[in-house]
């Protein structure tokens, strides 16, 4: 994530807030018993808003990428 954001692909602070969630991904499959599921419920919306802004400018970027080579 970092790397895409760094490199202008997508906007780093999507970057940031994805590369937030890879590393609770992790704590959640090692540390599962410490988890505050109210907490990680109500995060949920936010991530997925980010998914779905990581797809669109992904997707802008191939068409741009795509337009350069033509």
């Amino acid at each position: 994530m970092e790397i895409l954001g760094s490199n202008k692909i997508i906007a780093e602070e999507l970057a940031n807030r994805l590369a937030d969630a890879v590393r609770m991904r992790n704590f959640i499959v090692h540390q599962y018993e410490k988890i505050d599921y109210e907490l990680l419920y109500g995060s949920l919306e936010s991530l997925l808003n980010d998914y779905y802004q990581f797809k669109d400018e992904i997707s802008l970027w191939i068409d741009k990428e795509s337009e350069d080579h033509n």
